[in-house]
C-alpha cells in the first residue's frame, strides 16, 4: 500500500482530478502590475492554470498542475503603447536572459498571435539573469501603429524600419485588453511563464473610468 501511494503517475492522476486551488499574495510592488498573472510551466499545460479569483488585499488565487512551478511568477500590466512586465524568482535556481532568445508573445480571442517587440538590446535586460529571490521588469512594446492599421506579424525584425512591415490579411483590430487572452514570456532555454487576465474584483472594476 505504501509503494502503492507512492507511485509517481498515481500522485500526478490524483492532483489534476483534484486541481488544488493555490494563492499568491500580491505586494506593493505588483499592486500596480494587476491586468495579467502568471506562474512558469510547459506551455502544453497553459489549460490547467486558471485564475480564480484576484483582490489587491488577497493577492490571486488559481488552480495549476504537478510540472507548474509557482515559485516563478509574473504580473503584468497593459497600457496603450507598451506592456510592463515583472518576473519575480522566488525558485533556487537563476532564470538565464538573452535578448536573441527571449520572446514575448501576445494572443488574442481571435487566436492571433503577436511578438512584442523588446527595444534595443542595450535597454532590454540590465542584468543577464534573474538570481533565486530577484525580479526583473520589463516594458515590451506593443506592434507599431497597431491603432492605425491591422498589425505586425514580425515586431522583433532587424530591419529598422519595421513599423512599416504590416500583415495585411487581417481587418482593423480593435486593440483593447478583454481581447488579450494570453502572455507568453520565454526566457532564456529553459523557463516559460504563462499569464492570463487577472479577474477584476466589482470595487476595482467599479473605481476605474
Amino acid at each position: 500500500m505504501f509503494l502503492f501511494a507512492n507511485n509517481s503517475f498515481l500522485k500526478k492522476l490524483l492532483y489534476l482530478l483534484f486541481f488544488p486551488v493555490l494563492f499568491i499574495m500580491s505586494c506593493s510592488s505588483q499592486a500596480l502590475l494587476n491586468d495579467f498573472f502568471g506562474i512558469e510551466m510547459p506551455l502544453d499545460e497553459q489549460a490547467g492554470f486558471q485564475i480564480k479569483s484576484y483582490s489587491e488585499k488577497n493577492g490571486a488565487s488559481y488552480t495549476s498542475t504537478p510540472d507548474m512551478d509557482n515559485r516563478i511568477f509574473a504580473w503584468a500590466e497593459m497600457g496603450r503603447d507598451v506592456i510592463h512586465l515583472q518576473v519575480i524568482n522566488a525558485s533556487d535556481k537563476q532564470i538565464s536572459l538573452s535578448y536573441n532568445t527571449d520572446k514575448f508573445i501576445l494572443e488574442t480571442t481571435d487566436q492571433q498571435k503577436f511578438i512584442l517587440n523588446k527595444g534595443k538590446n542595450f535597454s532590454y535586460a540590465p542584468k543577464k539573469r534573474i538570481e533565486p529571490g530577484g525580479k526583473m521588469d520589463f516594458k515590451l512594446e506593443l506592434p507599431s501603429k497597431f491603432w492605425d492599421t491591422v498589425g505586425m506579424r514580425n515586431v522583433q525584425s532587424e530591419n529598422e524600419n519595421y513599423s512599416f512591415d504590416f500583415w495585411t490579411g487581417l481587418n482593423k483590430f480593435d486593440f483593447l485588453k478583454e481581447n488579450v487572452t494570453l502572455l507568453v514570456a520565454e526566457l532564456g532555454d529553459s523557463t516559460t511563464i504563462v499569464l492570463k487576465p487577472v479577474p477584476k474584483s466589482p470595487e476595482k472594476t467599479s473605481g476605474k473610468k
